[in-house]
């Protein structure tokens, strides 16, 4: 662990306990619940976005690449933390860090929430500037949630944000060989008026 880690660590986690409506607002930010099934939720809705039938096409197609970088970032992360166990905040800072959280078993590079959450970013890029930077704001959010709760470092977050910038962009290239077989699923989505 580097000292850049550890002072932001200690300094975001040493809030907890200083004011309880914050401490729960974390939590809520922080948790399973809220943020990450509004990733889930945004690439569903992109299925369905756009006026004419062209801009849902590119929806449509942002949509199956989103699904393709969350699925690499799911299985970079699986790969990543098998090659390095790096331990938790609670767990390396034992008697400084106050725990707000469940404890994770998994190590804590990367920040999974916030990879994903750029990923998602990542293959929206050309379709919704907008949503876009909300969903790179929930991804920071989300990570510096959880430094604050005690379970990532800042570095945990930061990492996690470049692998899924770069794994949107895999799934790019991806989409690209495949557009052919996806564009024909949607062709025949949308004569079952299911797309």
């Amino acid at each position: 662990m580097n000292r850049f880690d550890t002072e932001i660590t200690l300094w975001l986690n040493g809030l907890v306990g200083d004011w309880g409506p914050l401490d729960w607002t974390v939590r809520i930010l922080a948790g399973d619940y809220l943020i990450p099934p509004l990733f889930a939720l945004v690439i569903i809705g992109t299925i369905f976005a756009g006026s004419t039938p062209e801009q849902r096409h590119e929806w449509q197609r942002a949509a199956f690449r989103g699904v393709m970088a969350i699925a690499l970032s799911n299985w970079a992360i699986f790969i990543l933390n098998g090659v390095w166990d790096r331990a938790r905040p609670y767990i390396a800072l034992p008697d400084d860090v106050n725990l707000l959280f469940y404890p994770a078993t998994d190590p804590s590079f990367p920040a999974n929430p916030t990879a994903v959450g750029f990923a998602v970013a990542g293959a929206l890029w050309r379709v919704s500037p907008r949503l876009r930077y909300s969903l790179m704001a929930l991804g920071l959010i989300v990570g510096f949630a959880r430094v604050y709760v005690g379970v990532f470092y800042a570095t945990d977050v930061i990492g996690a944000a470049a692998l899924g910038f770069a794994l949107a962009y895999i799934a790019g290239w991806i989409y690209r060989v495949f557009d052919p077989a996806l564009n024909l699923a949607l062709r025949v989505a949308r004569a079952f008026a299911v797309a």
